[in-house]
């Protein structure tokens, strides 16, 4: 036991002094100003707090009996070095037929949030593959209040024609990132329920974030 606090002392007394010496730089400076601005800032709610249930949703959708749970893997979008937390919930239509999810991840930084956006606009609407061109429905009303960045638009999954279409959601809302993903069809999911539930989504990171809506 000795010798390891020795070890600890010894660690934390180099550690120290290379800090020392890198706040002697401008660089330095530079780099502890920069972990200060970048720090997010404490949260006073669980990320779990921040989905929304399946009360946003059309009748006869329900929430998956796993819950809110760590993505793992890829599915659907994997991890990411410059996330602190993430969770995702999965909904589907009673008896089969659709489904949809929503993802949020929870950032090191506003600016790394920002930066992860801008990365997974090529995932989250791909031009290449089994898809139409990504589009914005005219149906679609929607409008930026809080979001600090946001995309929405919907096209055709080639390989699954008996869907009407999948419409994609992705926002910035200072240090989080929110996806989601719906299908599409007149019998469960209509471009109306889909405004309600992007809506219901704005709201709830209004709610928690306290931003006013502009």
């Amino acid at each position: 036991m000795k010798k390891c606090s020795g070890r600890l002392r010894l660690l934390f007394g180099g550690t120290a002094l290379v800090a020392m010496l890198c706040l002697l730089t401008c660089g330095g400076c530079g780099l502890l100003g920069n972990m200060l601005q970048e720090a997010p800032p404490e949260r006073e709610f669980e990320i779990e707090e921040l989905l929304i249930d399946a009360s946003a949703f059309p009748p006869g959708w329900e929430t998956d009996s796993e819950g809110p749970h760590i993505p793992a893997g890829q599915a659907p979008l994997g991890g990411g070095p410059m996330s602190l937390q993430r969770r995702v919930l999965f909904f589907h239509v009673c008896g089969g037929g659709g489904g949809a999810f929503e993802q949020i991840y929870r950032m090191t930084s506003v600016r790394g949030a920002a930066k992860e956006f801008e990365r997974q606009m090529t995932v989250w609407f791909p031009t290449r593959g089994y898809w139409t061109p990504w589009e914005h429905p005219i149906e679609v009303l929607y409008e930026r209040s809080v979001a600090d960045r946001f995309h929405m638009a919907c096209a055709r999954d080639l390989a699954r024609p008996d869907l009407a279409q999948k419409c994609h959601f992705i926002g910035q809302y200072e240090e989080y990132l929110v996806w989601f993903s719906t299908d599409m069809s007149p019998t469960f999911m209509t471009y109306e329920d889909l405004e309600r539930i992007l809506q219901a989504i704005d709201e709830q990171m209004t709610q928690h974030l306290g931003k006013e809506v502009e």
